[in-house]
């Protein structure tokens, strides 16, 4: 077999619907859909996903359990097409991700992996609201690295700051 390196999406990749065609395709994929939802916290995430609302899902205590659910039915429906159960050559994803090329590599369990999703959802999620600090993330696309510390600067570290640099023409922003 040839081998296999997986990446797996992390959050803002998301959309209303995402994950059907493994559901309604793939027996696999559909069993690990059914079996997952049971979990604890997650029986809700069904009709968010393939109903939404947008404002819904995007809400960060729902889209990493199920960006991370939508990941793995994929990767169940890949070990299904294939016919064999593979170890991949290497596994990798952008920021959430991780949690989902974490358990298929093995590093983690299920459970362990959606109950970090879930809680890491849930505490970012409480993190942006009040009476927290107002603040929030943004994707800057178009403008170099340079020009967005040299902002960030003059604004004042103490209330904006690069905090990840996704691609030469993506940063994102916080504060």
């Amino acid at each position: 077999m040839l081998p296999i390196i997986l990446l797996f999406p992390g959050q803002a990749s998301q959309y209303v619907g995402m994950g059907r065609g493994f559901y309604e395709g793939s027996p696999a994929a559909r069993d690990f859909f059914d079996c997952v939802i049971r979990f604890d916290g997650l029986q809700h995430l069904p009709k968010v996903i393939w109903e939404g609302p947008d404002e819904l899902l995007t809400r960060t205590d729902n889209v990493q359990p199920a960006m991370t659910i939508v990941s793995l039915m994929a990767l169940a429906a890949l070990h299904e097409r294939l016919g064999v159960d593979f170890k991949p050559l290497a596994c990798a994803g952008h920021s959430l991700g991780e949690y989902a090329a974490h358990y298929a590599a093995g590093n983690l369990s299920l459970e362990q992996t959606l109950t970090l999703v879930r809680w890491r959802g849930c505490w970012m999620n409480e993190a942006a609201q009040p009476p927290n600090p107002k603040g929030g993330m943004v994707a800057v696309m178009g403008l170099a690295l340079e020009d967005l510390e040299s902002i960030a600067a003059e604004i004042g570290r103490d209330k904006i700051a690069v905090a990840n640099l996704n691609s030469p023409g993506q940063v994102i922003v916080s504060g």
